[in-house]
């Protein structure tokens, strides 16, 4: 966190997505983790496109009015912090879940994070 305070740039993938963001799904426990905050209000779906996919409504009943994004894999989100939006890439899609309502974004597209 002393290297992110400080200007460093901080990426994950999988598991490591997930602990960015407030809140992180464990799924061998079934339990909610504090993650570490980067992304406030925001949950990360890993393997969106294969298994993640099915957390997204037992997350929206545990999470309500927390962002999901759910990350097909293959795929990635950057954040243009100049431009203030998130750039997808790779094979896949971002899904993002407002109130439990999905929104896919593919390749090439952008998006905002409304996040606390």
């Amino acid at each position: 966190m002393e290297a992110y305070n400080n200007g460093a740039v901080i990426g994950g993938s999988s598991a490591g997505a997930m602990v960015l963001c407030q809140h992180y799904y464990d799924p061998y426990t079934q339990s909610l983790v504090d993650g570490l905050n980067l992304l406030p209000q925001a949950g990360v779906i890993p393997h969106h496109n294969t298994s993640g996919r099915s957390w997204a409504s037992r997350l929206a009943d545990r999470l309500p009015g927390v962002l999901l994004i759910g990350i097909d894999e293959q795929t990635g989100t950057i954040d243009d912090a100049e431009a203030d939006r998130w750039n997808v890439y790779g094979k896949g899609t971002i899904t993002l879940y407002e109130d439990g309502k999905p929104v896919t974004y593919r390749p090439g597209e952008s998006f905002f994070l409304h996040t606390g």
